[in-house]
């Protein structure tokens, strides 16, 4: 299954759920447009990501669902899927994040400062080539607690973010390449001087979002099946930070 179909019926998933309209009323809805006939089976293989959707469906989808960001994402992913430039991928995090928080997107969209993608995406992978050389370990157990004991906001990249650190040092499943992806990600948040410094009021973590969204979707399978097996466990991710953080007299 390709990781990126399967992120865009999440994020197809996500608004469905927000509109609180089901997979059989958004079929009703897209035949009677009269421009397509579907049915449940194939609408449901879009939405679990098992099939791509075609440029037709999703677009009279993000008519039907009035969410034109849908159609913006889902160009975003397929012209990733034709070329492999993860530029792309950062764009369609930057995208699929204002879908998420599109309750206050009309507040802040005049004010939101606009990403260069291709230095954005230097940047990251400068870091990662870093981390693929030098152990940052020490960097990162500091840096990280303290940089999240002064952050508010942000629910979805905190909740990313928080699992990368713990599957850095607690999972015995990485590769070094994957442990680098993971460092890249953690640094560029510790660092408040990134391509938006994080002082700005208004967007100053909005690179960091799409970073971390970015790396999280890379590693997807590694980090899904991190978060799975935790919450089995006595600890959940949040307790175990928070005991790191008390440690460290950061609570």
């Amino acid at each position: 299954m390709d990781m990126n179909t399967q992120s865009f019926g999440a994020c197809l998933r996500f608004v469905l759920n927000k509109k609180g309209i089901s997979a059989e009323e958004l079929v009703k809805r897209m035949n009677q447009t009269g421009i397509v006939k579907t049915n449940k089976p194939a609408i449901s293989r879009v939405i679990n990501g098992k099939r791509i959707a075609t440029n037709e469906e999703v677009s009279i989808i993000a008519d039907v669902l009035e969410s034109p960001l849908l159609l913006e994402a889902y160009s975003l992913y397929k012209r990733y899927i034709d070329s492999k430039e993860e530029t792309l991928l950062l764009a369609f995090y930057e995208v699929v994040d204002r879908i998420h928080n599109q309750s206050i997107e009309g507040a802040l969209q005049e004010e939101l400062p606009e990403i260069n993608y291709a230095v954005l995406y230097q940047l990251v992978k400068n870091l990662y080539k870093q981390c693929l050389t030098y152990d940052v370990s020490a960097q990162l157990k500091d840096g990280f607690l303290i940089k999240l004991y002064h952050i508010s906001g942000f629910a979805d990249m905190i909740q990313r973010l928080r699992a990368m650190y713990l599957c850095f040092f607690h999972s015995s499943n990485l590769t070094k390449s994957d442990r680098a992806w993971l460092a890249a990600a953690l640094l560029y948040f510790i660092n408040p001087i990134d391509l938006i410094p994080d002082f700005i009021v208004i967007g100053g973590y909005t690179d960091d979002a799409v970073v971390a969204g970015f790396i999280f979707l890379k590693l997807s399978t590694i980090l899904l099946s991190f978060i799975n097996k935790n919450k089995e466990s006595t600890i959940t991710i949040n307790e175990s930070l928070e005991s790191n953080m008390q440690a460290k007299n950061l609570l």
